[in-house]
């Protein structure tokens, strides 16, 4: 099954102009809310400087042996609303029941 690392992923949508561009300073907003909220979350990132992103993952019926699954990340600071814009896909595979 193919897989794309994020780390391989990102650079080649920002080269392209796919990823979203979000300046510094939303980066570093983003992270300082986390910890001034108290979130878990805050110590993901120690700098305040790591572009956060979401994973999200389905499964839907394909045919009626098999399921179909997909692994999706983005950006959690786009504020592009055309998800197929803001949805990458990481995995995508047919399971059999």
């Amino acid at each position: 099954m193919p897989y794309i690392l994020p780390e391989d992923l990102i650079p080649w949508l920002s080269d392209r102009n796919i990823w979203a561009d979000v300046p510094t300073r939303k980066i570093k907003r983003y992270w300082q809310h986390l910890k001034d909220v108290g979130s878990d979350l805050a110590t993901a990132s120690p700098q305040c400087d790591h572009h956060p992103l979401w994973i999200w993952g389905d499964a839907a019926h394909y045919n009626k042996e098999q399921n179909i699954i997909v692994i999706c990340f983005g950006s959690v600071l786009d504020d592009n609303t055309d998800s197929i814009k803001q949805c990458f896909p990481l995995v995508l595979c047919r399971e059999d029941l």
